[in-house]
């Protein structure tokens, strides 16, 4: 809330969370494997700051069956050519 620098949004989210019901992830997903519940968290924060970033998210053990760092093109520049198909 501290880098909230509005102050309507400020009380808008307060008062969110006077009319909500904290509910966990456990609660929404019975059953979540540990690796996909903390991936969730992970990328879910609201702090930009804390949040995981695309390039952790895929060295999360999560994805440790489909990673392959030799494949994925990294910060390579994207060329409009390639989305002319669509």
């Amino acid at each position: 809330m501290d880098q909230i620098k509005d102050q309507s949004v400020r009380t808008f989210l307060n008062d969110c969370v006077k009319k909500t019901k904290r509910v966990s992830f456990e609660e929404l997903f019975p059953g979540i494997e540990k690796d996909a519940l903390d991936l969730m968290r992970r990328l879910l924060c609201y702090d930009p700051a804390e949040r995981m970033s695309a390039e952790e998210a895929l060295e999360h053990p999560f994805f440790k069956e489909l990673h392959q760092k030799e494949n994925e093109p990294g910060n390579a520049r994207i060329e409009y050519f390639d989305f002319e198909f669509e």
